[in-house]
């Protein structure tokens, strides 16, 4: 891409206008509800806030994610997202901001529990509203903004690409179209964990700042536990990688605070520094009376279908375009499989092993295949693959990038995706019961053929807009973002500068005699 020094800054606006557009867009539909794993990252901001403490036990009564040390309650998440929050909160209060009024909450019908019976049939029964702002706040920092972040620098990484459609529209309908983006908006630490695991991610593979990716890897363990296996993994392959030991050595010592902050808190908590509050989840919590050592024992084959393809949890379902994806990358790589029986097998296994994504997706499908309560509870798709659910689809848009590639099944996959994704936003979100095999059919459309809509939105709680309108209005915005966003860029990258690196791409290299 030829951009001369006066495209230069017109880029960088762009760019920064994207940022904000999609943390717009990802925060739109912003979560206030109690439910069990927001709550529990929310309750140690208040307590810290009002007691100075991190026990829950004012609170407890509005999350069934705690754990249960001795006589007193604790979140049982990872601590870093609540650590974020926490001076946003006091700062926030210190300001006189308060976040949505109990008027405002109560106005209209919550209806994520219905499928539970008597008095659950109305959220609104169930609401903590000087936790509403904790929400708020969680949401857009560890949520919203990793999102967007990851889309920026996901544009930025393709920006010189030659590809048949504009990068804009690539990234955009792969991410949205993916459950990834039903947890934008939403308290949690799967984003917040991916963000980190993104960069360091490319920082490694980049061979480059390996003490700040093992920062970054360490931070990533702090904000979601599950992570903790990638980092002795990229330290053991970069060794066979043939990377320095000094380099090795620093990505070890970058990961310490990260780590560090793990074992001070476990130390704080349950008295011993390696003691996660995970062991003391049974407890507090009858769902999880009969699991032991954390849950955790081998991978069954009816998890690893459920977490790959089924429609009650699949990959493959929820985020459509890596089908598309991986397709093409077999297609690319049909010569080294062909080739791989009929030369020699040992070159072609350690280039394998050497790949950093590959073994991180198989050890994370092993370790969540292989846990009593694989499908994460009530759930849209497969949320613990969020963190390696960023790298995947950042590798096939890289891959897709590079080559021309088939149009309308990209737009027909990214298309599902995305209307699976808005159903969800619409009605549920993400608090699909988990007795719905066929989540999809059995509640989302179900929901929106009621009208049973999602009021969680920034226009019905700013304009008191109704939430059908509202729902709809998203879509508007979020096409219309797409298409603006696009043609802007051609303007900064002209179309014909793309075809003409096209057309050289495609053109053997002719060489010296």
């Amino acid at each position: 891409m030829n951009l001369t020094n006066d495209n230069r800054p017109k880029l960088k606006l762009f760019f920064a206008v994207f940022l904000l557009v999609n943390i717009f867009l990802s925060c739109y539909f912003i979560d206030i509800w109690v439910t069990p794993g927001s709550t529990s990252r929310a309750l140690p901001v208040l307590s810290m806030y009002n007691d100075h403490s991190l026990v829950i036990d004012k609170y407890e009564k509005y999350s069934g994610d705690k754990s249960k040390v001795g006589e007193h309650f604790y979140s049982d998440k990872a601590p870093l997202p609540s650590f974020i929050v926490y001076p946003f909160f006091v700062a926030f209060k210190a300001m006189g901001i308060q976040g949505v009024s109990e008027t405002t909450v109560q106005k209209r019908q919550i209806y994520i529990w219905e499928t539970l019976s008597g008095q659950w049939k109305d959220g609104r029964i169930w609401t903590l509203p000087e936790s509403t702002l904790v929400f708020i706040l969680g949401s857009i920092l560890c949520a919203s903004i990793p999102f967007a972040l990851v889309l920026m620098m996901c544009l930025y990484m393709v920006r010189k690409s030659s590809i048949n459609i504009s990068p804009v529209l690539l990234v955009m309908f792969s991410f949205y179209a993916s459950f990834i983006f039903v947890f934008t908006g939403v308290f949690s630490g799967h984003l917040l964990a991916g963000l980190f695991l993104f960069c360091a991610y490319i920082f490694i593979k980049e061979d480059k700042y390996f003490l700040l990716a093992g920062m970054l890897m360490g931070f990533a363990f702090a904000a979601e536990y599950t992570v903790a296996f990638i980092l002795p993994l990229w330290a053991i392959q970069m060794y066979f990688n043939k990377v320095s030991i000094k380099k090795i050595l620093l990505f070890t010592a970058g990961s310490l605070p990260g780590v560090g902050l793990i074992m001070l808190y476990n130390q704080h908590i349950t008295g011993s520094p390696l003691t996660l509050l995970y062991t003391f989840v049974p407890m507090a919590n009858e769902t999880y009376k009969d699991v032991e050592g954390l849950g955790f024992s081998y991978p069954k084959s009816e998890a690893l279908w459920g977490l790959l393809f089924s429609q009650y949890r699949g990959l493959l379902f929820y985020a459509p375009v890596l089908a598309l994806m991986i397709w093409y990358y077999i297609k690319s790589k049909r010569n080294d499989i062909s080739s791989f029986f009929q030369s020699d097998k040992a070159r072609y296994l350690r280039a394998w092993g050497s790949n950093y994504l590959l073994f991180v997706c198989i050890g994370y499908i092993a370790i969540i295949a292989s846990h009593n309560l694989w499908w994460g509870g009530w759930a849209y798709g497969p949320r613990h693959f969020i963190p390696i659910a960023f790298l995947l689809i950042y590798e096939g848009i890289v891959l897709l990038s590079k080559q021309k590639f088939s149009v309308p099944a990209f737009f027909t996959l990214a298309g599902f995706g995305l209307l699976c994704a808005w159903l969800a936003k619409a009605t549920k979100l993400y608090m699909l019961p988990d007795q719905y095999k066929k989540p999809l059919t059995e509640v989302l459309l179900k929901d929106f053929g009621r009208n049973k809509f999602n009021a969680n939105n920034i226009f019905t709680w700013a304009f008191d807009m109704e939430p059908k309108t509202a729902i709809y209005l998203w879509l508007f915005l979020f096409i219309g973002a797409c298409f603006g966003l696009s043609a802007w860029y051609k303007k900064i990258v002209p179309p014909v500068v793309q075809a003409v690196k096209v057309k050289a791409a495609a053109q053997p290299i002719k060489r010296k005699k």
